[in-house]
């Protein structure tokens, strides 16, 4: 070490369940983004395609800007992934009625068919895992997690009512 080197103090040492569940919750989260990528690519579409679709679906037609605003991207980010999902025949843009100086997007009938395949898939998946979980724990587990999603996200998830919210007791 040379001279005038400082020594960082040690890390604090974090408890084995802390460190457990860190690591449980990487793995988990790894992946399943795996499985999503992997679907995501049966139907052509990235990861911020499938917000948008997803936010489609929620809330119906919106305007680039909104969806630029609720992603947290430019909006010729939004631009670029609209242009990609109408080449696939999953949205269509149309001037806003009430301003026809935006655009609007809205899911097609292709668009919603596509996405129902994606969900009927996840829930397929979350049957097969939830079969790991003592039904007892389940409800608990969920509630846990949904905490966990909402600490990490305080503020907003993909849009307004995408973010984990649950009518679980």
């Amino acid at each position: 070490m040379g001279a005038g080197a400082q020594l960082l103090p040690p890390l604090p040492r974090r408890a084995p369940d802390e460190v457990a569940l860190w690591e449980s919750l990487v793995s988990v989260t790894r992946s399943l983004f795996r499985h999503l990528q992997h679907d995501l690519r049966r139907v052509g579409v990235s990861i911020q395609q499938y917000w948008v679709i997803q936010c489609l679906d929620v809330h119906g037609p919106l305007t680039a800007g909104k969806l630029s605003q609720w992603l947290e991207v430019t909006l010729p980010t939004v631009t670029g992934i609209a242009d990609h999902l109408e080449s696939l025949g999953y949205v269509q843009r149309s001037p806003s009625p009430e301003d026809r100086r935006r655009v609007v997007i809205r899911l097609t009938p292709k668009g919603v068919r596509a996405l129902r395949s994606l969900h009927q898939h996840h829930a397929d998946i979350g049957r097969d895992l939830s079969q790991l979980v003592p039904d007892e724990d389940r409800a608990e587990l969920t509630r846990a997690l949904v905490r966990i999603a909402a600490r990490l996200t305080p503020d907003h998830g993909p849009c307004p009512g995408c973010h984990g919210e649950t009518d679980l007791p």
